[in-house]
């Protein structure tokens, strides 16, 4: 299994324009760039896409933390920002302890 926290997290680190319309077309297409490269392997599909969720994530509630700490945002438009990404690669789940 790839190391995608720190793919997603070098992608975003590398932005020019950070905000959350430029992160979503890039979890996106690293969405994307993945089913096009299992395609062929179905039985890692959900693994991965799982592993790549949990690194987009992460990601999130780094950058939304940094932003509260920025005063980019205020901290509850951070942190709804990150809570989107909290769940389930089915859809958003109430946060339940830890990423």
């Amino acid at each position: 299994m790839s190391d995608y926290h720190s793919i997603i997290a070098r992608a975003v680190s590398k932005l020019s324009t950070n905000t959350v319309e430029v992160r979503q077309e890039l979890y996106d297409h690293a969405r994307a760039t993945l089913a096009r490269q299992l395609e062929q392997d179905p039985a890692r599909i959900k693994p991965e896409r799982r592993a790549l969720e949990k690194a987009i994530r992460q990601v999130e509630l780094r950058t939304a933390l940094n932003m509260k700490q920025f005063n980019r945002t205020p901290a509850s438009t951070a942190l709804l920002i990150a809570s989107r990404w909290w769940g389930c690669v089915e859809g958003p789940v109430k946060c339940q302890g830890g990423p």
